[in-house]
């Protein structure tokens, strides 16, 4: 079971198969952040640049590509804790190694 570890930011202790669930995504949640990552991509497509605006210009771009890494990253994280899990299913370990 998770234990919270007192720090500045909440931080749980995990054990491997806790960490390995939590990081897979319903196939629902996978589809709702894909659709947030399009959306974030087409937002970044649509900044204007002029030249009196550089510096709103780099910040909005920064912002947009931040949360497409965030993401990129959640979407990965999910895809390969899947491939994990189904690597686990088809290599169980053997007794002598639990």
């Amino acid at each position: 079971m998770a234990h919270l570890i007192p720090s500045s930011f909440s931080f749980y202790d995990l054990t491997e198969e806790e960490e390995l669930q939590g990081q897979i995504l319903t196939v629902t949640q996978a589809h709702v952040i894909q659709n947030q990552l399009a959306t974030c991509a087409e937002e970044k497509l649509m900044i204007k640049f002029t030249p009196e605006s550089q510096q709103q210009f780099v910040q909005e771009d920064s912002y947009k590509q931040g949360q497409i890494d965030i993401l990129k990253y959640i979407l990965t994280m999910s895809e390969t804790g899947i491939e994990l899990r189904a690597e686990r299913a088809n290599n169980p370990p053997e007794d002598n190694e639990v």
